[in-house]
């Protein structure tokens, strides 16, 4: 194998690493019963706004629609979420953040913010603030292009 791609194979060996810890950092800062990736439907929403249908939102994650409104419900029944029907296409649905959602993103920032601020005698804020743009553009370049 010619070093290119080795390089490529260890740089994404070493982002699902990181990602495995951020997610177990993520997850410790949850209220009980909530889960990284139901967290992140929270977070998905707070980025790109309300009203996207449950099948957009699966999409985004490239999870199984049923695997999605599983995570919805659970949304839904905490008070995080509502799901209305869709009033352009009455077959379909758009998942709204409620402010209890807005809410629970904001105390997960805080106990995130306190949690890296702890982690500051190791971690190197301004490595991180370099690295971003390039990996936001990898990251950009494979959303782009999946497969």
């Amino acid at each position: 194998m010619d070093e290119k791609r080795l390089n490529a194979i260890t740089f994404f060996f070493e982002v699902g690493i990181i990602n495995q810890l951020s997610t177990k950092i993520l997850a410790d800062a949850l209220d009980e019963g909530l889960h990284p990736s139901q967290f992140g439907v929270l977070r998905h929403l707070i980025m790109r706004g309300d009203g996207h249908t449950p099948l957009q939102i699966a999409q985004a994650f490239q999870v199984p629609k049923t695997s999605m409104t599983n995570s919805l419900k659970v949304l839904e029944a905490k008070g995080f979420i509502e799901v209305r029907a869709n009033a352009e296409d009455g077959r379909s649905k758009l998942v709204f953040l409620t402010d209890k959602g807005r809410s629970q993103v904001a105390q997960v920032f805080e106990r995130l913010g306190s949690k890296f601020e702890a982690m500051s005698e190791f971690l190197d804020f301004e490595l991180m603030e370099t690295l971003r743009p390039q990996l936001q553009q990898i990251r950009m370049q494979l959303d782009d292009n999946r497969g």
